[in-house]
């Protein structure tokens, strides 16, 4: 799933609240990838006031028009929903995609 981050921020119940991993990115390219065991909260925080601050500071300077959020839930049922396999993940995403404001795993 891809959505606007203005949208989810207009919009949270459009994300499931299941765990899964996040990537920010803009034209330029990504910018941040993460996981969560909640994927709905832990985007509203991101998109109200993120707790990492160099996320926090683009999102500051540049506002959240031109940022989509691409979202990979996981299924009930999936192995990838256990917090190692879903740091495996982010981190094989991270090594892959270089997002500019992760610090490397």
């Amino acid at each position: 799933m891809s959505f606007s981050a203005s949208d989810l921020k207009a919009h949270p119940e459009e994300v499931p609240e299941g765990p899964g991993i996040y990537i920010f990115r803009d034209t330029s390219g990504y910018l941040y990838i993460g996981e969560s065991a909640n994927l709905r909260q832990r985007l509203t925080k991101h998109l109200d006031q993120s707790d990492r601050l160099s996320l926090a500071h683009y999102l500051q300077q540049h506002g959240v028009d031109a940022v989509t959020v691409e979202i990979h839930a996981f299924d009930p049922n999936s192995d990838a929903r256990s917090l190692p396999m879903r740091r495996a993940y982010e981190s094989e995403l991270i090594r892959s995609r270089k997002p500019r404001l992760n610090i490397a795993p």
